[in-house]
């Protein structure tokens, strides 16, 4: 994921035993030479952060798409940008027993890069939690308030790719829209989830 690639480099698609690309093979019966479009959406695994890319390229009879007469494996590629973003806590819809809306309520949220490579504070990662800002928008009754979530090294059970605030205390009574969004400053990546609160009397 870190080294460069020249230009006519393969791209690895394979890090055995575990990591293999995603990838899908097939075999066109053509008389012509036919422009075709190739899509992919996902991840599946998270679908309030899956993307749709799609490119078009043409295709001729007997020309394989893999370079060098069918020798490399990466093929034709599409890369799904953005970021996965899920929030963990408060869950969707949360309406807690205890209505008390001077306490504050805790607001975690999961993310990693769309391949699902952790985000860590370890020294070398390929993804640092600095390269990243996590923020928590929420609104009621048309007031907006902003609230900068950190990275979570003491994250339960040890996880990576936990962003957190404990700061938010809601005030008042009512309904609470939550919208997490991410942002990787260095590439522009992108996510969001949302979740909602309802504190009732």
């Amino acid at each position: 994921m870190t080294t460069p690639l020249t230009r006519n480099q393969p791209i690895p698609v394979a890090d055995p035993p575990t990591n293999d690309a995603c990838r899908f093979d097939a075999t066109l019966s053509l008389e012509t030479p036919r422009l075709v479009e190739i899509s992919a959406f996902g991840p599946l695994a998270a679908p309030q952060s899956a993307n749709r890319v799609s490119a078009t390229t043409w295709v001729s009879p007997g020309a394989n798409i893999s370079p060098d007469g069918h020798q490399r494996l990466d093929g034709f590629l599409l890369e799904i940008p953005g970021l996965m973003v899920q929030v963990l806590n408060p869950p969707a819809h949360y309406l807690p027993a205890n209505s008390d809306p001077n306490q504050s309520i805790p607001i975690r949220a999961n993310v990693t890069m769309m391949c699902g490579c952790p985000i860590s504070q370890t020294q070398g990662t390929p993804w640092p939690a600095t390269d990243f800002e996590v923020a928590a928008t929420i609104v009621s009754q048309g007031v907006s308030t902003e609230i900068p979530l950190r990275y979570d090294p003491r994250a339960p059970g040890g996880a990576p790719s936990q962003f957190f605030s404990d700061r938010w205390v809601p005030g008042a009574l009512g309904v609470y829209e939550i919208t997490v969004r991410a942002y990787q400053k260095s590439t522009g990546n992108t996510g969001v989830d949302l979740t909602t609160v309802n504190l009732q009397a």
